[in-house]
């Protein structure tokens, strides 16, 4: 049994009865250039609330490496390790974290975790192109965790391309993809929002990949960067009425068997 609790924008938190992690937490708020908030809700979860063996980051973007809640984690729980793209270990451990504490991880490279033979791979994610820093560093990474058999892969923030999808196919059969849905627009790329695959995008990619459960992500949390996960839904079922999806509302869970 795997249980997977959703806790708003890409952030979840992955169990089974040996390991626990967490993608993309968010628990502090997140404000504009005024100080006006731009969460849609307040964090569902308390620092002292988040246990986890590991917590990785797909990206540097606040709404996925939040620096309030790496530190505030970090402080509560002293064994909690977390993994983060390679060009991203500077900056965590810059916040306090301590060195020891961070691992990075890169483009194809294979981590074997200690707790609950839990295994993580990275992956060139396209936000908005696939590219490193000028040391060769990634700074966006798609994940493909196995636990108990299972794979499922957490896209974090990413275009679709076909460097991405050779390597999602290389991966073999996929039981759990978890797609951003919010899309991309004119308007929010010149606000800096540089976007993500739109509902028709996510859908497509979950039914060529033949996944057993497709997640939708990035779609309630910031305001004005929100999708209808409905639309994803409607997408896939027209695609293929087998297709399978699941709407996560705050602090909801499913089971993967």
């Amino acid at each position: 049994m795997i249980a997977i609790n959703y806790i708003g924008q890409c952030g979840f938190v992955i169990f089974n009865d040996k390991v626990a992690f967490a993608v993309d937490p968010v628990l502090n708020d997140l404000v504009d250039e005024n100080g006006k908030t731009i969460r849609n809700y307040p964090p569902v979860l308390a620092y002292d609330e988040l246990e986890a063996d590991y917590i990785f980051c797909t990206h540097d973007h606040i709404d996925h490496m939040a620096k309030e809640t790496l530190q505030a984690v970090a402080e509560i729980d002293k064994e909690t390790k977390f993994i983060v793209p390679a060009g991203c270990v500077d900056e965590v451990v810059g916040w306090g974290i301590a060195a020891d504490r961070v691992m990075g991880l890169s483009d194809g490279e294979t981590m074997q975790l200690e707790i609950g033979k839990l295994s993580v791979k990275g992956i060139s994610a396209a936000h908005p192109v696939h590219q490193v820093d000028a040391n060769g560093k990634d700074h966006n990474l798609v994940y493909c965790f196995e636990l108990e058999g299972k794979k499922l892969v957490h896209l974090g923030d990413t275009y679709m391309t076909e460097q991405l999808e050779k390597a999602l196919r290389g991966l073999g059969h996929l039981d759990v993809l978890f797609p951003p849905i919010n899309g991309r627009d004119e308007e929010r790329e010149a606000k800096g929002i540089i976007g993500n695959l739109s509902c028709e995008e996510a859908a497509q990619l979950a039914d060529k990949l033949r996944v057993d459960l497709a997640i939708p992500t990035h779609f309630d949390m910031v305001e004005g960067n929100t999708a209808n996960p409905f639309d994803f839904a409607e997408a896939l079922w027209n695609l293929n009425q087998e297709n399978k999806c699941w709407i996560p509302t705050l602090r909801e869970q499913y089971v993967v068997m």
